[in-house]
């Protein structure tokens, strides 16, 4: 049996061809309903016990083909589709559109993929910053008050530099606002950060205690621990934009606003004053 990923111009009797399988056995081993309905990026397993291709001269053995790589595009990671999924699902789930989607992976019919098919999706905009480790090794810091400055407050925690910074602290009315979240090792020695689930962190803006935008608000994250380790001096970065509105998309009205950050790996949360004018 051989994983074969279909490419463009493929037919399921190029592939039997190709392969020395047949288009019955390919049909019976994935369960095809219409064998004249493929997709490009499609997983099938194709039988190779049957009858090889005619050959008019006797050929050396050739070794079973392997799968075709891939070329992913900057940006994208591959995903295989689960039973129920749908564009519009996976559009919401990792944060893109449906037109994006039709557009890398070449779909003809949005309202058709497969179980088994393999997409293109977005990764999660995080950026993992190598910078020189510190020579000779600092010694851990202990905890201590956040510092704050001009646009800017940073605490250490558990041997973390968490750095929460906005563009500015005086916005006018509807400029967008940079929001900008890194975690740094200063303790010389790598160090480890649990997540209980695909979110990284998140961003909160508050106004007299009501919540008005938060960036995870109707995002789906997957419920998985994962350990991300940190050498000495690599730092995380997470950088999103507020357009002072609200989650529903209306516009903020001027006035004092609290701008929250959270490390969902260390529960560390910083938090920014700003003016809308």
């Amino acid at each position: 049996m051989i994983t074969y990923i279909i490419q463009s111009g493929d037919t399921l009797a190029l592939i039997a061809e190709k392969l020395g399988s047949t288009v019955d056995a390919i049909i019976s081993a994935n369960n095809i309903p219409d064998p004249n309905l493929i997709f490009v990026g499609q997983v099938l397993q194709v039988p190779i016990s049957g009858t090889p291709p005619v050959t008019l001269t006797p050929a050396p053995t050739i070794p079973d083909p392997m799968p075709p790589s891939i070329a992913i595009p900057e940006g994208f990671r591959l995903y295989m589709v689960q039973p129920a999924d749908t564009l519009t699902g996976l559009a919401r789930r990792f944060g893109t559109t449906v037109q994006v989607l039709v557009r890398v992976n070449r779909i003809p019919d949005h309202n058709i993929i497969s179980t088994g098919q393999v997409l293109f999706v977005p990764v999660t905009p995080t950026v993992v910053i190598s910078t020189p480790s510190p020579a000779p090794p600092a010694p851990p810091r202990p905890p201590g008050p956040p510092v704050t400055g001009a646009n800017q407050v940073s605490v250490i925690r558990d041997g973390i530099r968490h750095t929460f910074m906005v563009n500015r602290t005086t916005s006018p009315k509807g400029e967008p606002i940079r929001l900008s979240l890194s975690k740094t090792n200063v303790s010389g020695n790598p160090v480890s950060i649990t997540y209980r689930s695909s979110q990284r962190y998140d961003f909160i803006v508050t106004r007299a205690g009501r919540v008005v935008w938060g960036w995870s608000e109707g995002r789906f994250f997957t419920f998985a621990v994962e350990r991300i380790t940190l050498g000495a001096g690599q730092r995380l970065l997470h950088i999103q934009i507020w357009n002072q509105t609200t989650n529903k998309g209306i516009p903020v009205s001027p006035g004092s606003y609290t701008v929250t950050a959270v490390n969902t790996g260390t529960g560390v949360r910083l938090s920014l004053q700003i003016e809308i004018v």
